[in-house]
């Protein structure tokens, strides 16, 4: 019996899957069909997803509790029958309901990746309790319930902006994480330097066993390496700071234009004006709310690229600094990187109407402004030194 609820939870993860393939194809994270904030019928759908899902993993822990206590076919065949339908009514209102609310890309797969990873762990217990597995079983339907009731239930955002906003934040705390690595090891690189410029006069021994631990330490530069981890590490705190101007300025800019799209009594209360003058005025206003959402992806796409960019750059730079030539190369990737991130953050996207003739650096605060001029100078007039070809 046990075949027939794999059968059925790899069908619906096929389904998932495949839904998900389709939009990365199409790439709709455009937020062109999408609210930015509150969305009611988002809300509601993503509700639903944490109901079922926590439903599902009730029943998953029902099913270790009968399976590994020699039910009757009857018993069994029950129980995985009512989690059938369960699964069919799960993945259908999945794809039904993500398929026709406002999602972007970026919350679908924030969705979609537990979701998926969920049923996938519940083929592994339906394998499991076949096998007869049953110490095993408990573990498998614990990984369930966690996911179902933290990962999805307490996690999930429910809008738009908050997935948007995650993934930069994602973006920000890795580089802040690397960035104290590096700290760490120049920190330490320094205390070891200096520990042998002066040694202890009267306890040689002692300084030949510093020798010894300094032959076995990876973790240390060298006085040449010092130098070019200064300025390496100087351009990925100016990264660092270019990604938090660009979650800052994509959320003051989101949030000054996107909210004038509801201009239909059903959101905002307002008698539509139908007159030309009012269509103009209503038509002018979409095209400056979907040049915002636009730029909104475009900034979130750009910080992919300039973590990717960071990620590669830092891989180079534990010690010892071997490859010369890729250092650099990976250096002047990244700092093109940020340099195309800027230009978008300087340059925002120009208003298409007379209503709203300002630029994007009109609408960001002032620290925000500041940051966007300031790595402007660091970021794009650093150079590597110290590293000779």
């Amino acid at each position: 019996m046990y075949e027939l609820l794999t059968g059925s939870t790899q069908a619906a993860i096929a389904s998932i899957n495949a839904l998900v393939a389709e939009r990365r194809t199409t790439r709709t994270d455009d937020l062109v069909l999408c609210n930015w904030r509150g969305d009611p019928q988002l809300n509601e759908v993503v509700s639903n997803i944490k109901v079922l899902s926590r439903r599902i993993a009730r029943d998953c822990t029902k099913l270790v509790l009968v399976g590994c206590n020699a039910p009757s076919p009857n018993e069994l065949g029950s129980l995985i029958g009512e989690m059938m339908a369960q699964i069919d009514e799960y993945s259908s209102y999945f794809i039904n309901a993500f398929g026709s609310c406002s999602v972007s890309s970026h919350l679908f797969l924030l969705v979609a990746n537990p979701v998926t990873y969920m049923l996938e762990q519940l083929v592994q217990l339906a394998d499991t309790l076949k096998a007869g597995q049953f110490e095993a079983a408990p573990r498998v339907a614990g990984a369930i319930t966690e996911t179902a009731n933290v990962t999805i239930d307490k996690n999930l955002p429910a809008t738009n902006k908050v997935a948007y906003r995650r993934a930069l934040m994602s973006k920000v705390q890795t580089l802040k994480e690397t960035i104290a690595e590096f700290n760490g090891y120049i920190a330490k690189s320094e205390a070891s330097l200096a520990a042998e410029e002066t040694p202890s006069a009267d306890n040689e021994e002692e300084h030949e066993d510093m020798d010894d631990m300094d032959d076995m330490d990876e973790g240390t530069y060298t006085p040449e390496e010092l130098v070019v981890m200064q300025s390496c590490l100087a351009l990925l705190q100016d990264t660092q700071g270019v990604l938090k101007a660009s979650l800052d300025g994509m959320t003051e800019v989101a949030d000054a234009l996107i909210p004038l799209i509801p201009l239909t009594p059903a959101v905002n209360n307002t008698v539509f004006d139908e007159s030309p003058a009012g269509m103009a005025a209503a038509s002018a206003a979409d095209e400056d709310i979907l040049a915002c959402k636009e730029w909104v992806a475009r900034v979130v796409r750009t910080a992919e690229q300039v973590e990717l960019a960071a990620v590669n750059f830092g891989a180079e730079l534990y010690s010892p600094l071997e490859n010369v030539r890729t250092t650099q190369n990976l250096y002047t990737g990244l700092k093109t990187a940020v340099g195309e991130a800027l230009d978008l953050l300087s340059r925002g996207a120009q208003a298409t109407t007379v209503n709203c003739a300002i630029t994007y650096r009109n609408i960001y605060t002032q620290a925000t402004n500041t940051a966007i001029d300031q790595y402007n100078v660091n970021a794009l007039s650093s150079s590597l030194t110290g590293l000779t070809m």
